[in-house]
């Protein structure tokens, strides 16, 4: 059996999801293009020219064309030097493309819709998963439990995510369990994100977003940050009659990444990741080469960290993403049939 410290980071990504019925990047892409059937012809567009250059054309990958057609001067400032040579001998062809901007407006609300989970048949399945997750944690690692207590046992952990679904949340809801997302309402000034305040979240779950979530959005009136209850299955989000817009980042947008909270954030992970001896990441793919230096950073200044990849093709990824050099452990399990004691100790 491997003995490993009772602290314990857990990583989600896409795949974490997929038993809930929340698809991965490469089958949202596909559900956009059916179901805008307005943009159809612009978003296969993109996407054949993305695949002809060899590159992965998954919903993240035509985001970020539109966002560059939305500003491309602004995108080619944030790119670098290097990509203002190249545009340098045709700029006159760099010209906003206002309708880009609008798909990629809309892919955002139907991302949004489709990862806002309320119906009670998806939460059972949330709770028939993460309970019996969380409580092998406990018992595997001796980990205590938050307080309150909840029906379930539950740990006080650090869960990081790039999914922008509210499973977690959903989850401790469900469950009486306290939960920090990192944000503070403040009268006036609606929902504020404190990084201090994860510190004083000791017996709660904190969870850190790190693409952003469907559970806030920026108003349209003055940018301030309120709290998504429902979201209409049509037409445009309102939070107090309001407009408001779901505050989503993706994969290539570099800008966005040094904008808090996702700067603070990824700090966070980078200093639990030195500390930890132990990380679970389950269907990540390590396809965000931002999060994947975090990673490998970590493992050269924390030489005991393991960090087990727990989805359908973990020697894949390590392989893909050149991560093997002995911190990483593969475990080739779907999340819905991991056994954490067992896995892990085999």
């Amino acid at each position: 059996m491997l003995e490993l410290s009772a602290e314990v980071v857990i990583f989600l990504g896409a795949g974490s999801s997929v038993p809930f019925g929340i698809p991965a990047s490469r089958e949202i892409v596909n559900e956009v293009e059916a179901n805008l059937w307005r943009h159809r012809s612009r978003i296969n567009q993109i996407r054949l020219r993305i695949r002809n250059f060899g590159l992965t054309d998954d919903i993240e990958a035509v985001l970020s064309v539109l966002n560059f057609w939305t500003n491309p001067t602004s995108a080619i400032q944030e790119s670098g030097s290097f990509l203002a040579e190249i545009a340098n001998a045709s700029l006159s062809s760099f010209k906003p493309k206002p309708r880009d901007a609008t798909i990629a407006a809309r892919i955002k609300e139907y991302i949004v819709r489709r990862c806002f989970v309320s119906d009670p048949d998806t939460a059972a399945s949330i709770m028939k998963v993460y309970v019996p997750f969380f409580r092998g944690l406990r018992q595997r690692f001796s980990l205590q439990e938050c307080n309150p207590k909840g029906r379930d046992p539950c740990p006080p952990i650090d869960i990081f995510s790039t999914n922008y679904d509210n499973v977690i949340e959903l989850f401790c809801r469900r469950n009486g369990t306290p939960v920090c997302d990192g944000y503070e309402e403040y009268a006036g000034r609606g929902y504020v994100f404190d990084l201090e305040a994860y510190d004083k979240a000791t017996d709660q779950v904190r969870l850190h977003k790190l693409h952003g979530t469907v559970t806030y959005a920026r108003l349209e009136k003055d940018n301030s940050v309120d709290r998504i209850t429902i979201f209409p299955k049509q037409g445009r989000l309102l939070i107090g009659g309001d407009v408001a817009f779901p505050d989503l980042i993706y994969p290539g947008i570099h800008a966005c990444l040094a904008k808090e909270p996702q700067l603070e954030l990824l700090y966070g992970l980078k200093k639990s990741l030195e500390k930890t001896k132990v990380c679970v990441a389950i269907g990540y793919s390590f396809g965000d080469s931002h999060i994947r230096q975090v990673f490998l950073d970590a493992c050269d200044k924390n030489p005991g960290l393991k960090v087990f990849l727990v989805s359908t093709s973990p020697a894949k990824t390590m392989s893909e993403k050149r991560l093997e050099n002995g911190h990483f452990l593969p475990i080739r399990r779907k999340f819905e049939k991991l056994d954490v004691q067992r896995d892990l100790d085999e």
